[in-house]
């Protein structure tokens, strides 16, 4: 199932979802900003040269850490408190800086190790939506004013898609400065804690880590080169501090 079409069928359920959800329900809708920190992956480029494939490996490529935002709406069921459902959208910016990676050329079937070679910057925009199943711990620090608790860990996991973008600098052929677009499914897992300040405003923590692969495609005048196709694994720690809104 393609990565747009997935999207469809997820927005449709969870809408479903919510038409059927009890009028008692306890709805929220959550800000948040933080910290993205992705982890370092290899990256692979291919093509061809006059029809023979070649490979590029990147070992160890860095990202930059990024600042990241975004909201979430969603609801926990009045009949089981401790389950809720979500939809979220987030944005971060894991750029690649300039950097001397370790670099491997496959051509024509034979693998050679080049030693460290150049790497120019990518520009990376990464916005995810993500459908989420929330399991939380009601009661903890409960009063009459707070029936739930005032304290309100919680655990997060679904999937995701991710809308990402990348502007090559000088790396993946010319001409320059070429842009990039991919959708990909991959996922969000996180843990967090609230604390009701009010029945109806919070404030929490959240770590999440959240997955996706993926592939470019970059266009080449060179006589003989064809399109160089781009992937790698983008593993992402989030660490975010955001307000609630109960309703």
């Amino acid at each position: 199932m393609g990565a747009k079409r997935l999207l469809v069928t997820m927005m449709l359920l969870l809408a479903l979802a919510v038409g059927a959800a009890p009028a008692s329900a306890e709805w929220f809708g959550d800000l948040y900003v933080g910290g993205a920190f992705t982890q370092n992956d290899d990256l692979k480029a291919k093509g061809s040269f006059n029809g023979t494939q070649f490979e590029l490996t990147a070992r160890d490529l860095r990202f930059d850490g990024s600042v990241t935002g975004g909201g979430r709406l969603g609801y926990w069921f009045e009949a089981l408190p401790w389950l809720g459902l979500g939809v979220d959208v987030a944005y971060f910016a894991p750029n690649v800086s300039s950097q001397n990676v370790d670099t491997t050329v496959k051509f024509a079937g034979v693998s050679a190790d080049v030693g460290q070679v150049s790497f120019d910057k990518v520009k990376l925009d990464v916005t995810d939506v993500s459908f989420d199943l929330m399991l939380r711990w009601p009661g903890l620090v409960a009063s009459p004013q707070f029936p739930k608790g005032r304290l309100q860990p919680y655990l997060t996991v679904g999937p995701a898609v991710f809308f990402a973008t990348a502007k090559d600098s000088t790396n993946f052929g010319t001409p320059n400065n070429q842009t990039s677009h991919d959708t990909s499914v991959g996922v969000k897992a996180g843990v967090g804690t609230t604390w009701m300040l009010t029945p109806h405003i919070g404030l929490f923590g959240e770590y999440r880590f959240t997955h996706f692969s993926p592939k470019f495609e970059f266009d080449s005048d060179v006589a003989g080169f064809s399109k160089t196709k781009v992937e790698t694994d983008v593993n992402t720690h989030h660490v975010l501090v955001g307000v609630t809104f109960r309703f």
